[in-house]
């Protein structure tokens, strides 16, 4: 018996969408709208699958129904139309800028493609607005400490390198060493 949740919109499944005609029009809308899918998206991928290049060498990876080819019951995703499909899994509203994993297993429900892992990675690691909002993780960093002061000269020192000075007699940095206790 299926519950609430798979009934909602973007977990039906693309083939559904596309291929099998729903008796409620309203709730097919809805779908379309969920997966951005609307006529001309589907004609661009038709036109795309047709003169894509690895499905053409290697033609028995896919089943075809209607113009497209299916991997299973997921939709294969020509080159040309995988930064859309990224999009659509990661930017709209209801992806909402997860992260890689999620991003993953999201697009995973209903397309493929080669290596797709890899340019879902790419793709979530390059989003302005994730690297812009993304909150930070791990313990908090902690409050600086003072240094205990010396009671000899030398007893501790500090070091630090001076890079990317011009060029002098061929060296471009400098280190520095400050004895602490006579600072």
């Amino acid at each position: 018996m299926a519950d609430t949740l798979s009934r909602l919109p973007q977990y039906r499944s693309v083939r559904d969408i596309i291929i099998q005609p729903l008796i409620n029009t309203k709730e097919t809308e809805t779908c379309k709208q969920v997966h951005n899918l609307n006529d001309v998206n589907i004609s661009m991928l038709r036109d795309a699958i047709v003169h894509d290049d690895w499905l053409k060498n290697n033609p028995y990876i896919c089943s075809y129904t209607d113009g497209l080819a299916w991997k299973g019951d997921r939709l294969y995703i020509p080159d040309k139309c995988r930064s859309s499909i990224l999009a659509i899994c990661h930017d709209v509203k209801q992806a909402g800028h997860f992260g890689f994993l999620k991003t993953l297993h999201l697009a995973r429900r209903q397309f493929w493609w080669l290596k797709m892992r890899s340019h879902i990675e790419d793709y979530v690691k390059k989003c302005h607005v994730c690297a812009t909002t993304k909150s930070r993780v791990g313990k908090p960093l902690g409050l600086l400490q003072k240094v205990s002061e010396p009671v000899r000269p030398w007893q501790d020192i500090a070091m630090d390198f001076i890079v990317e000075l011009p060029n002098s007699k061929n060296y471009t940095v400098i280190w520095t060493v400050v004895d602490l206790f006579s600072k």
